[in-house]
């Protein structure tokens, strides 16, 4: 990535196949080609901490970490609305999906649930952009430290979970992505701390957990699908280079993500 998305923390694909992308420091989205050339940039806002990024029909949807949504129109580049939600910088909104058959979006809060009564729970709750209501109810309410016991060795679209000691990585879990499967629904949650990714389905049961390997993955932030289902995960700069993988759906069905 160019020096000016060094902390890219979101990233989308658009319908001519570039990136829209948002730099955590930064009010401005970088349409992104796929030889990592910025194309053309969208000022939105203020310098502030920008977390992620989603493409709904004609709107780009910015999250903040303080729980504020932003949105601005592909084709007129300008912000036409913006949503406040009860969450604040206390749950940091890390990651942000949408779930386009029921017109909402998912957010996933990298700091802990409301009533924090566990230090270790994560939750994801969903934006109505219909009603333009935050549901008060998490969509879900994950806690990773049970579920190693729960998995078995297998591929990535039923259970999968590394055979090492991952204690400490599954209690450091807390979202910084989330994206939506286009053909299965399956919700996926990256977590740059402990490099992980959980993919659950749309019921909300855990059907595998990754433990992405740090020599590739440096530091996980983004994530999103194209049509096809293809994964593409961006990475900020600390063991790696800021970049944008893609990982091929013949790939993801075919063999898990290994640690290394």
């Amino acid at each position: 990535m160019p020096k000016v998305l060094r902390e890219i923390s979101g990233i989308t694909i658009l319908d001519n196949g570039n990136f829209a992308a948002v730099n955590d420091e930064d009010g401005s989205i970088y349409i992104v080609d796929t030889t990592a050339s910025i194309l053309s940039t969208i000022e939105f806002g203020k310098k502030d901490d920008y977390e992620s990024i989603v493409l709904h029909e004609d709107n780009l949807y910015i999250g903040e970490s303080n729980g504020n949504i932003k949105v601005v129109n592909v084709t007129t580049q300008k912000k036409v609305g913006e949503y406040d939600t009860f969450l604040s910088r206390r749950n940091n909104v890390e990651g942000m999906a949408i779930d386009a058959k029921n017109n909402k979006l998912l957010l996933a809060c990298k700091g802990q649930t409301e009533d924090r009564l566990d230090r270790y729970k994560r939750a994801i709750y969903t934006f109505d952009l219909e009603k333009e209501d935050l549901d008060e109810t998490p969509w879900v309410v994950m806690d990773l430290r049970n579920s190693k016991k729960n998995l078995k060795k297998s591929s990535i679209i039923t259970n999968y979970i590394v055979n090492m000691s991952v204690s400490l990585r599954l209690t450091s879990f807390s979202p910084s992505g989330i994206a939506i499967d286009p053909l299965t629904e399956d919700v996926y949650v990256i977590s740059s701390k402990g490099n992980i990714l959980v993919v659950l389905d749309f019921l909300k049961n855990i059907k595998g957990i990754y433990l992405l390997p740090r020599s590739v993955y440096g530091q996980p932030e983004g994530l999103c699908f194209d049509k096809s289902g293809n994964l593409y995960i961006s990475n900020e700069r600390k063991s790696t280079k800021p970049n944008i993988l893609r990982i091929d759906r013949k790939e993801l069905l075919s063999k898990p993500l290994e640690d290394s």
